[in-house]
């Protein structure tokens, strides 16, 4: 999918040289911001700024080496208008409430964050909140007390080369609601690409309540308490290239605790992925949930792999079957299993009931012409792709 987002030049680290800059010699973020013409480059001194900062016009701010200590305030950065561009700043320390984040967007477009790094806040390390054309570029997200990111109602927007980690890791917010890497609801036109997520309190990679249109690529995502990637309530998901290890154990309950989860959804395509050593493998799940009955729903050329050959891959419906009607078209095929612990486990596969052999689950649609692989080959596929070995 190409996103339709406003081209804004970024200046790398390398090209600013942010001068150095005494305490004394700081002086104000925001009177910095106030003086500046609209449409203007600023460059911000090497400082701790112990500010909440509003930015209400279009700028682009260099900020290598600068940070914003919040010191509890709900927000230590605030956009509120369009094309603005962060380069290079540091936050934290921001105190706001269940979806405030240090860096906090309102209703503002083309809003790009890059090379920041966001941490030890209080609930969300960045919130976007509606807008078109968002990009966050090579960003840290971490250490946030309830998630990395937060989106609503965006379109057109980026997440691209960033590092998402470490967020709700006392599990103080419940990671069945909203907590972990971060979530995006109400959306459409979102990417997440070449982006790496881990050990985080919740899900990683999560898309919930009538999102539209995402592609989930080339993105590693490991060891977080809840599923790797979830789409969840929504439709059309292109979901591949992904490498998705060590997550779900957190919830590791029938369907759920996936790699990659589909729950409740329409129009998604997981392919090409190497899922590894999570409580499950790949799972799309139906729930009596708003948009019943889900379907077109296909999961194929996937390496899925197991430890304990428990819930691998499936079709899970709970309320009548739905999900496995012909006419719903969910369907899967090519993929490829290496599987462990007891060969006999009645619940290894999923349709319309647990099936214990690959065999078995080949004569359904949940699969067609799915294979074994060798422990050799099995390990070629993860150094390949630099995951654990076990």
């Amino acid at each position: 999918m190409i996103l339709a987002v406003a081209s804004v030049a970024l200046v790398a680290a390398a090209s600013v040289s942010a001068p150095a800059a005494t305490n004394a010699a700081c002086g104000s973020f925001q009177s910095r911001v106030n003086n500046a013409a609209t449409g203007s480059t600023i460059t911000i001194p090497k400082c701790t700024f112990h500010e909440s900062v509003v930015i209400n016009k279009r700028l682009t701010i260099n900020a290598y080496g600068a940070t914003i200590d919040a010191g509890g305030a709900a927000h230590g950065l605030r956009i509120q208008a369009n094309d603005v561009t962060v380069n290079g700043l540091h936050v934290k320390n921001a105190s706001g409430g269940a979806h405030d984040g240090a860096i906090h967007t309102s209703g503002a477009s083309r809003f790009t964050l890059y090379r920041a790094k966001v941490f030890d806040s209080a609930t969300v390390c960045l919130s976007l909140n509606g807008g078109s054309g968002h990009r966050i570029l090579k960003t840290s997200l971490k250490r946030c007390g309830k998630e990395g990111y937060f989106g609503n109602q965006l379109t057109n927007t980026l997440f691209r080369h960033n590092w998402i980690h470490h967020n709700n890791t006392n599990l103080a917010w419940n990671s069945q609601d909203e907590a972990g890497g971060g979530k995006v609801m109400a959306s459409s036109s979102i990417t997440f690409a070449k982006n790496k997520v881990w050990s985080n309190g919740g899900p990683g990679i999560w898309f919930d309540n009538g999102v539209k249109s995402v592609v989930v690529k080339h993105n590693r995502t490991w060891n977080n308490h809840e599923s790797g990637i979830m789409f969840e309530i929504s439709s059309g998901a292109q979901i591949y290239g992904n490498d998705v290890w060590g997550n779900g154990f957190g919830h590791a309950a029938w369907g759920f605790g996936a790699g990659i989860l589909i729950s409740s959804s329409d129009n998604t395509t997981i392919h090409h992925n190497t899922v590894a050593w999570n409580a499950r493998g790949i799972s799309v799940i139906s729930q009596n949930r708003p948009t019943s009955p889900h379907k077109d729903n296909r999961v194929h050329d996937n390496v899925i792999i197991s430890k304990t050959g428990s819930f691998v891959a499936g079709f899970y419906d709970d309320h009548g079957g739905s999900l496995y009607s012909s006419a719903n078209n969910n369907r899967g095929w090519d993929n490829r299993y290496w599987i462990g612990g007891g060969s006999s486990s009645t619940d290894r596969f999923m349709w319309n009931g647990g099936r214990s052999t690959l065999s078995s689950y080949n004569a359904t649609p949940g699969e067609a012409h799915g294979k074994y692989i060798s422990k050799a080959k099995r390990d070629s596929i993860l150094r390949a792709a630099g995951m654990p070995l076990s």
